[in-house]
């Protein structure tokens, strides 16, 4: 017995800290008394009786710290599935905002292919305005070179002007009608040259929509990336508490299997003990012989005692064996702390991490949420919007005024006024998107008659333009170039 319990432990108790810790208590409790039992029994037996029991004693209160420890064990394994439990939850929620994000990334598409379709549109506007106004050059030209015409045979009249008095009349009554027609003409050029600068300007407005669309475009695909990232990351943390929770339920499979063992062993104690009670009786019988025959018997005791010295230096040896297994138990629970710190060291990188990444994330999908009307997710309604773009119509008039007195204290009045014209695009962009329609601004000297007539073909159903733009035109009389209106 002396010899293959330590063996038993050296091979079964190197596994866990726990293992260790329970093999020096029941080496330190149950060798002692098994090495010395016999010595004792042939001195004093009544004392004999008693060590059984309090080794016994011993043994269940060891079981009992090791049920404590089990059930410490347990309340860890808790903790850990809750742990795994918030981070499934949190994985969950990084899926649906991406989810989010996603729709709001083919939305963002979507208007892109639109505002290519309108850039087309124009584009293809504009050409034909170029073929129209190569028109207006051709028939320029060929109204100069009948100019030329005139005029020489204007020189030939002149010439046989003494000759015919009422012919004179009728050629300068000629001359007068064909200048009428020619500076007709220069006015009608004037027009179109005219029509073609507002086209140009249209076509610029088109080309910057459509450049601030792409930029909005490739900055949403910048935060998908960084969310796919940050969920990459999230998954791998996951895994990683998947892989320490089955460690974790190993070990306590290993506690459980351990702690049968220990049952079975001290069931295996308990019949020992039963056994050293009979051969107790046994020897009591025998010592009514050893004292008849005490003579004979004194100096076998002599060698029991020679045999006990024996037994004391090992002894001495066990207990030299349980020092070692101290210093080893207290190296592992000095490892145990370390990796108790590193694992309080990770835990805190991952709030860090957390609190500097997926927190400021978090704000500007809030952000961005706010921007999306209430059908497509977000926050945006009709009134807000509205509000926003009538407030930022009232500085742009106030600007307006500004810059047409010439009172303004900014260094660029123009810069200015055009950025707050790119704000109120903007912000009245945001109200298209909850109740529809299409952005139209304003160019200098234009009415919304000149804009109704233009989209609708018919000057007179301004008033519907009106009825759509009141949150941003006071009177529909007098309105500011750089003013966008929506064309329902």
């Amino acid at each position: 017995m002396r010899d293959t319990l330590p063996q038993t432990c050296r091979r079964k108790f190197r596994r866990t800290p726990l293992a260790i810790a329970m093999a020096s208590a029941i080496s330190l409790a149950v060798l002692p008394g098994i090495l010395l039992a016999e010595p004792e029994q042939d001195t004093n037996g009544p004392t004999d009786v008693a060590e059984p029991d309090i080794r016994l004693q011993e043994l269940m209160n060891e079981y009992r710290n090791l049920e404590e420890r089990h059930a410490h064990l347990e309340e860890e394994l808790e903790r850990a599935e809750s742990e795994r439990e918030a981070l499934e939850e949190r994985l969950a929620d990084s899926e649906s905002e991406r989810e989010t994000l996603e729709a709001r990334v083919s939305e963002v598409q979507q208007q892109r292919l639109q505002a290519e379709e309108a850039l087309a549109a124009t584009t293809s506007e504009a050409v034909q305005a170029r073929a129209e106004l190569d028109d207006v050059h051709a028939q320029r030209q060929s109204l100069e070179s009948e100019r030329d015409s005139l005029q020489q045979e204007l020189m030939e009249v002149r010439d046989e002007l003494e000759a015919s008095e009422q012919a004179r009349q009728t050629l300068e009554s000629d001359i007068a009608s064909m200048e009428e027609r020619a500076d007709s003409l220069e006015t009608e050029l004037a027009e179109v040259r005219t029509e073609r600068d507002e086209r140009d300007a249209e076509l610029a407005e088109v080309r910057a929509e459509r450049d601030e669309r792409d930029a909005e475009l490739a900055e949403v695909r910048t935060e998908r990336d960084e969310r796919d990232a940050e969920l990459a990351e999230v998954r791998t943390e996951r895994d990683e508490r998947d892989a320490e929770l089955a460690e974790v339920r190993a070990e306590r499979d290993e506690r459980d299997a351990e702690l049968a063992e220990v049952r079975a062993e001290r069931d295996e104690r308990d019949a020992e003990l039963a056994e050293v009670r009979t051969e107790r009786d046994e020897r009591d019988a025998e010592l009514a012989e050893v004292r008849a025959e005490r003579d004979e018997r004194e100096a076998e005791l002599a060698e029991v005692r020679a045999e006990r010295a024996e037994r004391d230096a090992e002894l001495a040896e066990v207990r030299t064996e349980r020092d070692e297994r101290d210093a080893e138990l207290a190296e592992v629970r000095a490892e145990r702390d370390e990796r108790d710190v590193e694992l309080a060291e990770a835990r805190s990188e991952r709030d860090v991490l957390y609190r500097d990444t997926v927190t400021p994330l978090q704000a500007e999908v809030e952000r961005l949420r706010s921007l999306l009307p209430s059908a497509e997710g977000g926050e945006l309604d009709l009134d807000s919007a509205r509000q926003a773009a009538s407030e930022q119509a009232a500085r742009l008039r106030t600007a307006h005024e500004t810059l047409r007195r010439g009172r303004s204290d900014a260094d660029d009045p123009q810069a200015e006024y055009e950025a707050m014209v790119a704000d109120l695009h903007r912000e009245q962009s945001l109200v298209t998107r909850v109740q529809g329609g299409t952005l139209y601004t304003l160019q200098s000297g234009e009415t919304l008659g000149d804009v109704a007539r233009r989209y609708y073909g018919d000057a007179n159903r301004w008033p519907a333009i009106y009825q759509a733009n009141q949150h941003v035109i006071e009177n529909p009389d007098r309105v500011v170039p750089g003013l966008t209106v929506i064309l329902p």
